[in-house]
């Protein structure tokens, strides 16, 4: 990154390799990745392996935290300056895996600032400089507490400490470990998860792919044959209908000439984005469009794509129905209510696909095509462990100004902001965008955590304010590049920044800003077939 003024937040580049420090010295530099992308490690990862990821940090404390409490004045001449204060997380907090530790280091004359948690051996974070921010991420599986201390030094000698200490909870329950279609219906029989009672399942391939669903009491099947059902979903009566849970597909692709995916070409997308935020959710194959070079022009979780051809979105449709069916029912009522069932349920799914929170923060975390994860199981413990006031929050965009022209601006939604360079002489774009439209269904606070997936060294955002809500995005014509996604390596013209909230539990699945280089409607030929 170039600069950054010295607010309160922070912004990192998250791309492919690993960093094996285990302590930050507080600067940045350009490209660094944070640790634990290996979508390879293991889901219950101990504490000290996730250390390595610990040195990123984004945005800091709200402002609101630097006001004196009611009823105190200033403080008097003679009194000492203000020393070392953790502002986030309180004494007794609830963590799940990761903490967003904030910290100041007041008017300490300290060169270094380092955050630990009791019983390891090195800091997760070594802070020089601010933002006074270290993302802290503990076993996902482990219950008990955990204390974190913040410690100051000057010239390597301890000057201060603070410390807080924190009530850790697992993450994921430990239910349905095997045979999880029948554990989820004997938890709805025992009335402890929500079953699929209103959800709808919508085939629109005239059963080419064919999600089985016999084994789902409750569930609605819809069948649409004709022959433009699979490229027009969202408008049929089904689809409108804001009292249900839909889940749909259609195993379609146009062939001749070869080739498009139906998102990239044939889709409404920003009528796809409002219907998502109705809790309903398409499916479709990526069919050449993400082989050896990825063809799409935008990211986004609010339609469904899956690595490969006919067939391949099947696992992940089966793979959600049951994630949805474990659901415990004042979870499944709080999202519904709220048009959220397939947000939280999307972040579930990308969320268990790696080690840990950390990896969850990266590049191959969020391709955008989606491979089979092997993630069922924890797909399910996670979904089970929900609660009405326990469910991540979502992230949502709105673009404040920039100069890309109107027909540049290919998607706008709260979810994807998808802009495509047709002007050849342009080399650089700007855009401000705002992270206030995000929500939390518990009323928790948020922090925001913006992250450059790709297009790392053509890409600058810098915050705007003290918590990190709104940034600038500087944007330079990027050129094509290799990335690893879904365990291999493919071209790309697309850069992506992706902003994550945070509300104290869990973090969100992303939101997108990308900028797409080359022609989007491009005819991917059929030898693009690296999966």
């Amino acid at each position: 990154m170039r600069s950054m003024p010295a607010v309160l937040a922070l912004v990192w580049l998250a791309g492919c390799g690993d960093d094996g420090a285990t302590t930050d010295d507080g600067g940045f530099d350009e490209g660094e990745v944070e640790a634990g992308a290996d979508a390879d490690a293991d889901a219950d990862a101990d504490v000290a392996a996730d250390a390595d990821a610990d040195t990123d940090a984004d945005g800091d404390a709200d402002a609101d935290l630097d006001v004196a409490p009611d009823g105190e004045g200033d403080a008097p001449e003679d009194a000492a300056p203000p020393g070392l204060a953790i502002l986030r997380p309180a004494e007794g907090d609830l963590v799940l895996e990761t903490a967003v530790v904030d910290f100041d280091p007041g008017a300490l004359a300290a060169d270094a600032l380092e955050v630990w948690v009791d019983g390891e051996t090195d800091p997760r974070c070594v802070r020089a400089d601010p933002p006074w921010r270290c993302l802290v991420h503990l076993d996902p599986r482990a219950r008990g507490t955990a204390t974190i201390r913040v410690v100051a030094r000057a010239a390597g000698a301890e000057i201060d400490r603070a410390t807080v200490g924190l009530v850790k909870e697992p993450e994921f329950t430990e239910e349905c470990a095997t045979d999880s279609l029948a554990c989820v219906r004997d938890l709805v029989a025992a009335g402890t998860a929500a079953g699929w009672d209103g959800v709808v399942y919508e085939n629109m391939d005239g059963l080419h792919a064919n999600l089985d669903t016999s084994g789902y009491p409750g569930v609605t099947r819809i069948e649409n044959s004709d022959a433009l059902s699979g490229r027009n979903p969202g408008s049929r009566p089904q689809d409108l209908d804001t009292a249900t849970v839909l889940l749909g597909n259609a195993s379609v692709a146009q062939t001749s000439p070869c080739c498009f995916s139906v998102p990239r070409r044939s889709l409404s997308l920003s009528s796809i984005s409002d219907r998502f935020r109705e809790n309903k959710l398409w499916w479709y194959p990526e069919h050449r469009d993400h082989g050896y070079e990825d063809y799409y022009w935008f990211s986004t979780v609010t339609v469904g794509i899956s690595q490969g051809s006919s067939g391949s979105e099947i696992d992940e449709l089966r793979s959600l129905m049951l994630a949805l069916g474990a659901l415990p029912p004042e979870a499944r009522a709080a999202l519904q209510e709220a048009g959220q069932v397939w947000s939280a349920l999307q972040y579930v799914s990308r969320r268990t696909r790696m080690a840990g929170d950390a990896a969850y923060l990266t590049t191959q975390a969020h391709p955008n095509a989606l491979a089979d994860g092997g993630n069922l199981v924890a797909m399910m413990q996670m979904a089970r462990a929900f609660a009405a006031d326990r469910l991540p929050p979502a992230a949502r965009l709105e673009v404040l100004d920039e100069d890309f022209a109107t027909g540049e601006r290919r998607l706008t939604t709260p979810e994807s902001v998808a802009r495509v360079w047709t002007d050849t002489t342009a080399t650089e774009h700007r855009l401000r965008v705002s992270a206030s439209p995000s929500v939390d269904l518990t009323g928790r606070p948020l922090t925001y955590h913006w992250f450059v997936l790709r297009a790392v060294d053509w890409i600058d955002v810098v915050p705007e304010d003290a918590d990190g809500s709104v940034v600038a995005l500087t944007i330079r014509r990027h050129p094509e590049e290799t990335l690893e996604l879904n365990g291999q390596p493919r071209r790309t013209s697309l850069g992506v920044v992706a902003l994550f909230v945070h509300n104290g539990l869990y973090f969100s699945p992303p939101a997108f800003v990308t900028s797409f280089t080359a022609d989007p409607y491009r005819l991917a030929p059929n030898e693009n077939n690296l999966d």
